[in-house]
């Protein structure tokens, strides 16, 4: 069970590395949001969540978008304002 456990989470792992090769995720640490990242060469912003941690990508995010994100007071009420649901979503598996 462990090792199904520990293969699994290495597989996320590597699904995560390899779809955003340059993107570098940095903590956060709010209510809903653990760490967050961007990649401007491919405008691909991540964000883990939850507990267990999931990791989204959101596709064509503008730089602004996630500068914006990453300078405000309320990351929580930002992202579900201005990034959730407004940017083409995939979750790493």
């Amino acid at each position: 069970m462990k090792t199904t456990a520990l293969v699994s989470i290495s597989l996320i792992l590597l699904a995560t590395l390899s779809f955003a090769a340059g993107l570098v995720m940095e903590p956060v640490q709010t209510a809903l949001i653990v760490q967050a990242g961007y990649d401007p060469d491919t405008q691909l912003m991540a964000v883990t969540m939850g507990e267990p941690a999931n990791t989204y990508f959101f596709k064509a995010v503008p730089a602004d978008v996630y500068n914006a994100f990453k300078t405000t007071e309320s990351k929580d009420s930002y992202f579900l304002e201005n990034i959730k649901g407004k940017y083409e979503e995939d979750m790493a598996r």
